[in-house]
């Protein structure tokens, strides 16, 4: 009997709280991680990447280019952090179903 309590006021309590941390955590996290390593590629300038086009775009101030290759790392990111989000949810789902 207590066992189960315990499952009961994990899944009742502890998970919707978790989950909404935990969601709005992950979604900060890829839209980073994805933008720092755009930067990474700025900054080392490896042949045949986002961030040497980026970065060639801009020495050579090729304005147009430089504002459709950000618009394409934004719309990238949002990509990403909205499949963070499913993949979170989804978790949730399964976790509650277990409990």
């Amino acid at each position: 009997v207590d066992r189960r309590q315990r499952q009961m006021c994990i899944r009742d309590r502890y998970l919707p709280m978790l989950e909404s941390f935990l969601i709005s955590s992950s979604v900060a996290s890829m839209g980073i991680a994805f933008k720092s390593g755009i930067a990474a590629e700025v900054i080392g300038r490896p042949k045949d990447t986002v961030g040497f086009l980026l970065f060639d775009a801009k020495m050579y101030l090729d304005t147009s280019k430089v504002f459709a290759i950000t618009l394409t790392v934004i719309i990238c990111s949002a990509v990403f952090e909205r499949l963070a989000v499913i993949v979170v949810k989804k978790f949730f789902y399964m976790l509650k179903r277990i409990y």
